[in-house]
């Protein structure tokens, strides 16, 4: 279930240290930041059209092991990129994949604690890993308190961490385990974004899951309204994530009518 629906990753490279230039020549990250604007700009654009956005990032991964290298910062980060819509694709392998490069080798290059590294970290918890995939990072309540620790508690990879955390709870089917986390993840997520950005209506939305999962079916309709209304509001009736909550919503209210007896006369 592909909830965070916006990254930091891009920006996020300008704002924190990476390592030394090489001997010669141009820092690998400053040798690939011309492609990655232009591909990154058009991909934006394409967020409507999966296969589209895919087919960008694609070749801009492409042009950046070829130019860069396999490992160079602005390589790894295009696999986080490119992971998002090969998720809405539903090609979770690939996902996870390319989620798992993107985190052992910002690891390796940027230490375990860098920013960027617990950032791919937490994108790693959105997917179960592959069946041949050893998943190294922490459990997700581990990751959630690294990044606290490191990066303080209202930080967006720290945001982002405790979201996927409840993510991965309610996606293995521990409910119960993710209902407090998912309650969180909404609440730190409105006080610093807003009621109306992508990521608090994810956030409201797995909340909206969770709760009717736990059988809480009144919140969950609530809960659902509130990211019907703004995504339609916003992103218009027909963009596929409106049509997604439009359909979790219809659901949700057919189980409050199931679960509610009729009006003694």
């Amino acid at each position: 279930m592909p909830h965070p629906l916006l990254r930091h990753g891009a920006d996020l490279l300008v704002t924190f240290p990476t390592p030394a230039a090489p001997a010669c020549g141009w820092p690998p990250q400053r040798r690939g930041r011309p492609i990655a604007s232009q591909h990154q700009g058009r991909a934006k654009r394409t967020v409507q059209n999966g296969e589209e956005a895919a087919n960008l990032h694609r070749g801009l991964l492409d042009d950046l092991e070829r130019v860069c290298g396999p490992e160079a910062p602005d390589t790894l980060t295009t696999c986080l990129h490119l992971s998002r819509p090969l998720t809405w694709l539903d090609r979770p392998g690939e996902a996870v994949q390319l989620m798992h490069r993107a985190a052992t080798g910002r690891a390796a290059l940027l230490g375990p604690w860098h920013p960027l590294t617990l950032e791919a970290r937490a994108c790693l918890l959105e997917l179960p890993p592959g069946p041949d995939l050893d998943r190294e990072a922490p459990a997700g309540p581990d990751l959630v308190a690294d990044c606290r620790r490191e990066l303080g508690a209202d930080h967006p990879i720290a945001l982002s961490a405790e979201l996927n955390c409840a993510g991965a709870l309610f996606n293995t089917g521990q409910h119960s385990e993710a209902l407090p986390s998912a309650r969180r993840a909404l609440a730190a997520h409105e006080h610093r974004f807003g009621t109306d950005y992508p990521i608090t209506l994810a956030a409201r939305s797995l909340l909206s899951s969770v709760l009717h999962a736990v059988g809480e079916y009144r919140e969950a309709v609530e809960q659902a309204e509130v990211v019907r209304e703004w995504r339609e509001r916003v992103l218009g009736p027909e963009h596929p994530w409106t049509r997604v909550i439009r359909d979790k919503l219809a659901r949700y209210r057919r189980s409050l009518a199931e679960a509610t007896p009729p009006n003694s006369t």
